[in-house]
């Protein structure tokens, strides 16, 4: 059976959804697993209450959120809205970046199916890794340091950027953080941006090509400020941090987990997410984001 009517209109778009949702589900099991120290593989979805395994009635992506309620079918504990909202989020931005393909307008080729397949593993892992730091405060070596050396050969062999620029990319990513957060330590004698988000922004480099690491840089920062004024004017606040087994198990967060304080004040704030929403913006909008900065810096 000859699959590519799967990949083109008006099939495409629907096997795009499904793709997204389906990695989707798999993305909650790598965001709860990873930090608790357990295998993404084995055992199989399971109520992370009562324990019981659940069946495929119960892992349809969405569907069996909204169908159970947010509830597990056997001891009825309620699951996190998240679960759902990661599932769709997935399936959305892979149709958007399908649309994007060169497929979505019929023009099937074997390199458009492997630019699409390319993106959407970066778009998984900047799914997996946000919510991960987001959850943590860790960047974790595990998704970040493969991820470096698969973009480098893929980056290369789709064109996407020469070895020399893609290696510059990656050293560029990496010491300009690198940098900045020895210099911070040294000023403040505390920790400001962790080296996991160095390493993140050096596989953004990579996967994305030297051109995008100014960009990344300024809309992370320019979201993350915006985020924190939110955040300090509405006084939201969000959970603290929970420990990631292997890293964090030396009590790293006391001083995030100290209940003695219960004075409103502004938590700190991961910026791993803040990169891999600048690295999707970019991703989807670079003609329209490149040429904004240029009007902007020639504007100054």
């Amino acid at each position: 059976m000859d699959p590519t009517p799967l990949f083109l209109p008006p099939l495409g778009p629907i096997t795009a959804i499904l793709w997204g949702a389906v990695w989707g589900s798999f993305a909650n099991v790598a965001i709860y697993r990873l930090p608790a120290g357990l295998s993404v593989v084995w055992p199989g979805s399971r109520c992370g209450s009562c324990g019981h395994a659940l069946g495929a009635v119960d892992n349809i992506p969405i569907l069996s959120w909204l169908f159970l309620r947010g509830r597990c079918r056997h001891c009825g504990a309620s699951y996190s809205a998240r679960y759902a909202v990661v599932e769709a989020l997935t399936a959305l931005l892979t149709l958007t970046i399908y649309l994007q393909s060169p497929l979505a307008s019929g023009a099937y080729s074997t390199l458009a199916l492997m630019r699409f397949a390319a993106l959407f593993v970066l778009l998984l892992f900047l799914i997996v890794v946000s919510f991960i730091d987001w959850d943590t405060f860790i960047v974790p070596d595990i998704l970040v340091i493969p991820m470096i050396f698969l973009g480098i050969p893929i980056s290369v062999a789709l064109g996407n950027a020469g070895l020399t620029e893609t290696l510059a990319a990656l050293v560029g990513g990496y010491g300009l953080f690198f940098l900045t957060t020895m210099a911070y330590r040294l000023i403040k004698k505390t920790e400001g941006l962790g080296l996991g988000d160095a390493k993140l922004l050096g596989a953004l480099g990579v996967w994305l090509g030297p051109l995008a690491l100014a960009p990344v840089i300024f809309l992370a920062s320019v979201q993350g400020i915006l985020f924190a004024v939110i955040a300090t004017v509405f006084r939201l606040s969000w959970p603290n941090p929970k420990p990631y087994k292997g890293i964090t198990d030396d009590g790293e967060y006391e001083e995030f987990l100290s209940d003695q304080d219960r004075t409103w004040r502004l938590k700190p704030i991961p910026f791993g997410p803040f990169l891999s929403l600048a690295a999707l913006e970019f991703l989807l909008l670079r003609p329209q984001i490149l040429d904004f900065l240029q009007h902007f810096f020639q504007s100054k």
